[in-house]
């Protein structure tokens, strides 16, 4: 029996290149933190060839501050002040501290709101762009920034060189039959793009939400949330820029279930960089990197294993609010779904992840990267070091091209089927370089099988 084990697990993998195998238990590793400015400084070293890059800490408490709006042309100026909002131009109206922009167009907003709100509703059928140019705006009672309507998409533009601000409190306390709960809220399509910085502090729960497709194209953002740090609902697609992620919960996410054609993850340019208790990167449906730089630590990092959590108590898998958890969410694992199970994986998908280029460092206390059905490698550069498996994937995981390092790992590679087709493999585990018929983890004893795998300490 034992033979026609090993004879399957042959036939589940097709191998056409040299892969050297570092089989061993691993010592937990901490990753240190660098200081950062608006432009975020950090360190680099290399280890066999790749870059390894520690997570930079960003200061919150900037200042507000305009930049060169010399280029801009907005139909609309807007400034904020406590002790009175000036507006030249149509397509908006000032009530005490609030700012409604009910028409399409451009808006060059600048100023401070002590406690105030900035709210779009409109039914026009043009794009509406907000330039922001030193904006500091602060809600005790809501979404500082809140987008009910708007029939094209609404694009953030922040200003070159200048810092924008939006920060909540820790409780919402209007009557709003939508229950807003991001600092930045929107129930419309919504860009984020420019040349300048952007802080966003969600203090009540997530940082930036979008109930529809979230596009992020430039500029320097900054999230600390509460909850989430970034929610598209029906889609993220992330083409240049820079994201800065710490959240009490997920990174960044896209939630939609009901749509086949939603519910995604892309990345094809830009550098992100999450701090997250929970998942770093999850997506319903498809999850694809073609490009881009992403560094993440998920978890607590691979020191804070799956294993230790379960010996613990669970900290994270039993999550229960104790960092701002959302009204009505799911308080324990016995939910399967995406939105319920709580995990602190790097990469996550219930359906598909597709990695083709990028560099990607992943530190994850669960799965570094994780798919509910297949996973493939076509490229890229992948460093991860993970409390669980390096890389898990329910039914099929294809590699075919890239350089992948797992520097620690319980198993590095998992699968019901894995095919090796090319690349560059280097795997240090504590039991299986590779198991070929691992499947689901809920199939598994702690989310680990113990038969039909290749090499380590497992029997």
């Amino acid at each position: 029996m034992k033979n026609k084990k090993h004879l399957k697990v042959i036939r589940a993998i097709s191998i056409s290149l040299m892969l050297p195998f570092i089989l061993c238990a691993c010592t937990p590793q901490s990753t240190s933190t660098g200081q950062s400015s608006a432009s975020p400084t950090q360190t680099a070293s290399s280890v066999d060839g790749i870059t390894q890059t520690e997570l930079p800490s960003i200061d919150f408490s900037v200042s507000a501050m305009s930049g060169d709006a010399s280029g801009i042309s907005a139909g609309t100026i807007i400034e904020l002040s406590d002790s009175g909002i000036d507006i030249t131009g149509s397509g908006a109206q000032a009530s005490d501290s609030t700012v409604t922009i009910s028409s399409q167009g451009s808006y060059l907003i600048s100023g401070t709101l002590s406690d105030g709100q900035i709210i779009i509703d409109t039914a026009d059928s043009e794009e509406i762009t907000l330039y922001l140019n030193g904006v500091d705006v602060y809600c005790s009672y809501s979404s500082p920034l809140l987008i009910y309507t708007a029939s094209k998409k609404v694009v953030l533009y922040t200003v070159k060189d200048s810092i924008n601000m939006f920060t909540d409190s820790t409780n919402y306390t209007a009557e709003d039959a939508e229950n807003p709960d991001g600092c930045i809220y929107s129930k419309e399509d919504l860009e984020l793009d420019g040349e300048g910085a952007l802080y966003v502090t969600g203090n009540y729960l997530d940082g930036i939400v979008s109930k529809d497709d979230l596009e992020i194209s430039g500029g320097d953002i900054y999230v600390s949330a509460a909850d989430d740090g970034i929610r598209g609902k029906d889609s993220i697609e992330m083409t240049a820029g820079y994201v800065y992620i710490t959240a009490q919960r997920d990174g960044m996410k896209s939630t939609n279930e009901e749509d086949t054609d939603k519910g995604y993850i892309l990345i094809s340019g830009g550098t992100i960089d999450i701090e997250a208790v929970l998942d770093g990167l999850q997506a319903y449906t498809d999850l694809t990197i073609t490009n881009g730089t992403i560094h993440m630590s998920t978890g607590g990092g691979s020191q804070n294993s799956s294993e230790q959590q379960s010996s613990s108590g669970n900290t994270w898998g039993n999550w229960d609010g104790a960092f701002g958890g959302r009204p009505g969410d799911m308080q324990n694992n016995s939910s399967s779904t995406t939105e319920d199970t709580p995990s602190a994986k790097g990469l996550k998908c219930d359906g598909n992840i597709c990695i083709t280029g990028g560099t990607l460092q992943i530190d994850s206390s669960d799965d570094s990267v994780h798919a509910n059905t297949n996973i493939e490698i076509l490229g890229g550069t992948l460093s991860l070091s993970s409390g669980d498996d390096g890389i898990h994937a329910d039914e099929s995981l294809t590699i075919a091209d890239g350089t992948i390092q797992i520097d620690k790992s319980y198993e590095g590679l998992e699968a019901l089927s894995v095919s090796i087709d090319g690349g560059t493999i280097r795997t240090t585990s504590s039991d299986d370089g590779i198991n070929a018929a691992g499947g689901s983890d809920g199939s598994s004893i702690n989310g680990r099988p113990r038969q039909n795998q290749i090499g380590g300490n497992g029997s």
